[in-house]
């Protein structure tokens, strides 16, 4: 396998986003074996690696060519005969991943809040807005319902034991269950 020195590549990555990046990446390294008739003949090979998440910064450029050496490997073992001669290209793609979870009061888009169609608590001060959506959904407020004063009183009947807020999608499985 052909070895990289990756020192010079990790400068670039160094500034990414504080969330975690998926990162998206596909070799194509041409691959050569002597031939029976002593010709040298050569293929070139595409592989695709799953999605990764990379939550180190800078980014470590040494494990996605470990991960694609590791796909290539099969490729070049149980007696092919065929060797990297070398890689054509590496294409990284490279995305902020910000995963989906509640947070403290977003303003209402103005063409939905003119519809009247959905209740936005304004829980400017917390993350709390999962439990504050629940309760709106249990207990319908008839006046101030986008206040969550109007639902404190009713907090105490959701079990909240060992979920974090703001709640994660993951979360919601075990909400359930306790609730």
């Amino acid at each position: 396998m052909p070895s990289a020195d990756t020192s010079k590549n990790t400068s670039s990555w160094a500034t990414m986003a504080t969330y975690p990046s998926t990162i998206l990446y596909t070799g194509t390294p041409t691959l050569s074996r002597l031939h029976s008739t002593d010709e040298l003949q050569y293929t070139t090979a595409r592989f695709y690696l799953p999605p990764m998440i990379s939550t180190t910064d800078p980014l470590d450029i040494d494990s996605i060519i470990t991960s694609l050496n590791k796909k290539i490997e099969p490729f070049t073992s149980h007696g092919s005969g065929w060797n990297v001669s070398k890689i054509l290209n590496l294409s990284l793609c490279v995305g902020s991943f910000r995963p989906t979870a509640g947070s403290s009061f977003i303003p209402t888009p103005a063409e939905i809040q003119k519809k009247k169609v959905i209740i936005n608590i304004r829980n400017h001060n917390s993350n709390d807005c999962f439990q504050y959506s629940v309760l709106a959904a249990v207990h319908p407020a008839k006046n101030n319902a986008t206040n969550p004063y109007t639902y404190n009183k009713f907090r105490r009947e959701l079990d909240m034991t060992g979920i974090e807020t703001p709640v994660a999608l993951s979360s919601i499985p075990k909400f359930e269950s306790q609730n």
